[in-house]
């Protein structure tokens, strides 16, 4: 009976450190983001745009860290649309009433690691997906749908640096097209 005790402990610590370390089945395929445009006719005049920050989406919890990533996607999209030249004029607050388009969204997952893989030092991920779209103030149209996700991991890029990148990429779809 001791043999099998001794047996069990030697086995099973190899058999789950074989499982955590091991080779990962493959992930499976998403399908690409959902970016495309309803109106290009419309979109190609351009016009005063502003910028509604990225809210919370169902099943993200609304914390300071959330919302600081919302406002770095959202600074990521303004400094694209303001270093191309682009028939997009941005509006701040104040004149919201003026805009022809706005642009608004939210954060549609927002994950890490769980703490059980820093224990176990496994390199932490974040994940973070922003859906949204482009409407047409006036008419209440939607003129674009856009989302965009990045998995990283935490230590080579901070969770603003993602939001900031994810920005970025939704300002150059929204020029792009």
């Amino acid at each position: 009976m001791k043999k099998y005790i001794k047996l069990a402990v030697l086995v099973v610590p190899c058999f789950l450190a074989g499982c955590l370390w091991g080779p990962k089945p493959a992930a499976p395929q998403k399908a690409p983001p959902d970016n495309r445009v309803v109106d290009s006719a419309r979109l190609e005049k351009g016009g005063d745009l502003l910028i509604i920050p990225f809210r919370p989406g169902v099943g993200v919890e609304a914390t300071d860290e959330v919302n600081r990533v919302a406002l770095m996607a959202v600074k990521g999209i303004s400094e694209v649309i303001k270093e191309n030249e682009t028939s997009f004029r941005l509006l701040g607050g104040e004149e919201a009433q003026k805009a022809d388009f706005v642009v608004k969204g939210d954060i549609s997952r927002f994950e890490k690691s769980s703490r059980l893989k820093k224990w176990l030092l496994i390199p932490k991920q974040a994940t973070i997906e922003i859906k949204g779209k482009m409407v047409e103030q006036e008419s209440g149209k939607v003129v674009l749908y856009f989302a965009q996700q990045v998995t990283s991991k935490i230590r080579e890029r901070d969770l603003l640096t993602i939001g900031y990148d994810i920005g970025r990429k939704i300002g150059k779809f929204l020029l792009q097209e």
